[in-house]
């Protein structure tokens, strides 16, 4: 068992303790893994399609089903190597880590040999069958091991999940490999459909409820950013009675920020109306607005349906134009404003590190149309496309936006960077660059004694002509 334990620290635990190899030899690595993963797939399908069947319908069914193991097997080893390896930095992989698509690729080309021979005419060679399959189940079966022993180390969250389904794989291969059972659940496909259907489960769950999930990520976040107290403020003119309306409120703590930003807000009598389209933001909207700004009357919330739009004079649009989707409902709420209404509008600015992750991310293969992979065009494209479709203008004739709301991120704690990477990747879609900048703000916090990076915001005035 120490000698186990031993092997998973250097293969699966802390990587700071190894040294790492050199960025060409790192390199090198994961073009060698990707090769692999190619290699391996091709074998695998060709493997499958070796068969001799009677009758054309058969062939056809052989086909199908060849075509749907393989892309499920090839799909499983480039999310396993896609998670030990080829996310990682380069700089950060270690010659240790050669195990993992070692051990994967030797069961997998084994696992390609096994069904060939069982396909085979030659006598000689179909005899390897059971060699070949005990050799893979076997590989199989020791990489279940390390990942059950890693788990049971960190032992927390989902990694509870994962021990039991490591388990549960470890007994299906060792009962196939001493007693020879044949069929799905005795084969290497059981393990491997089984861990392949639960991440994909977790990942649809996730794309289900992405928006709770990104709520609560977001709140996280502005607990450890700060808007930077500054003398200027923005004028308004518009005298006595401000009807607010926040498009997209959230918890309202934007709407306190940009009201504090205005010229002698405590002058006005207030009534605030609020909408988002989750529900779950009611109950802390309401507080705070209570526990921090003055109102004339109880502040109001709506999530089914937008209030008349007509009875406001100022509306504000915060963080909300980083999608489409929210470009079309911010231009129909837009349009139904009445005349001489102001349009207040803020987001990120461009030395935020939100938009260095959007222009990374933006050209990404696929991309999650939940995701906000294009939000640096707020200001570079899409205001003038609402300035045209809703009818407004600038009050700053200017291409310059009218405040430049100056903040800072806190990364001096392990809890504030991880709390800001986790809300990157469920933004952007692309944990290898978030895990990039996370990497980035640490060595800005350790090496240079750096406490807090800048994350501006810019804020835009519109009049409804």
């Amino acid at each position: 068992m120490g000698l186990i334990n031993s092997l998973v620290d250097k293969v699966v635990e802390t990587e700071d303790k190894h040294k790492p190899l050199s960025v060409f030899y790192g390199s090198l690595f994961r073009m060698g893994t990707l090769f692999s993963v190619l290699l391996v797939s091709i074998i695998i399908l060709f493997a499958n399609l070796n068969v001799d069947t009677y009758s054309i319908e058969d062939n056809i069914k052989h086909i199908l089903k060849a075509f749907v193991f393989s892309i499920l097997h090839v799909f499983y080893l480039y999310v396993v190597l896609s998670m030990q390896i080829l996310k990682k930095p380069v700089e950060n992989l270690y010659y240790q880590q050669f195990i993992i698509p070692v051990l994967l690729i030797l069961a997998y080309a084994f696992y390609a040999f096994q069904i060939y021979s069982h396909m085979a005419i030659n006598f000689t060679f179909n005899e390897l069958e059971n060699l070949f399959k005990t050799l893979s189940l076997t590989f199989f079966c020791s990489l279940y091991i390390l990942w059950f022993i890693r788990d049971i180390k960190k032992n927390k969250g989902p990694d509870k999940i994962w021990i039991g389904l490591d388990i549960i794989s470890i007994v299906l291969l060792l009962i196939t490999i001493f007693t020879n059972k044949r069929g799905f659940w005795f084969s290497q496909n059981a393990p491997i459909f089984i861990c392949l259907g639960v991440w994909v489960f977790f990942k649809l769950f996730e794309f289900l409820q992405y928006e709770k999930v990104y709520k609560n990520s977001y709140d996280e976040y502005l607990l450890y950013n700060r808007v930077i107290p500054s003398d200027n403020k923005i004028n308004i003119n518009i005298e006595n009675e401000l009807s607010i309306f926040d498009f997209g409120c959230g918890n309202g703590s934007r709407l306190i920020e940009n009201l504090n930003l205005i010229k002698n807000i405590e002058s006005h009598n207030i009534s605030i109306t609020g909408y988002d389209i989750l529900e779950n933001f009611k109950g802390k909207f309401i507080e705070n607005i209570n526990n921090h700004i003055s109102c004339k009357s109880a502040p109001r919330f709506y999530f089914d349906n937008i209030p008349n739009i007509n009875k406001f004079n100022l509306i504000f649009l915060s963080h909300v134009l980083y999608d489409h989707s929210a470009l079309s409902k911010s231009i129909d709420v837009l349009k139904k404003c009445k005349k001489n209404t102001l349009i207040i509008i803020r987001g990120v600015g461009p030395n935020s590190f939100f938009t260095t992750a959007s222009f990374s991310s933006s050209n990404m293969l696929i991309n999650n149309p939940k995701k906000k992979n294009i939000s640096y065009l707020w200001y570079s494209k899409w205001l003038l496309d609402i300035e045209k479709e809703c009818n407004l203008t600038r009050l700053n004739e200017t291409k310059k936006p009218d405040l430049i709301i100056k903040q800072e991120y806190d990364i001096s704690t392990t809890n504030s960077i991880e709390v800001i990477s986790d809300l990157l990747i469920k933004l952007y879609n692309n944990g290898g660059l978030t895990n990039r900048i996370k990497d980035y703000f640490v060595f800005l916090n350790t090496y240079q004694g750096v406490d807090k990076v800048p994350n501006n915001d810019l804020l835009y005035i519109y009049k409804k002509l």
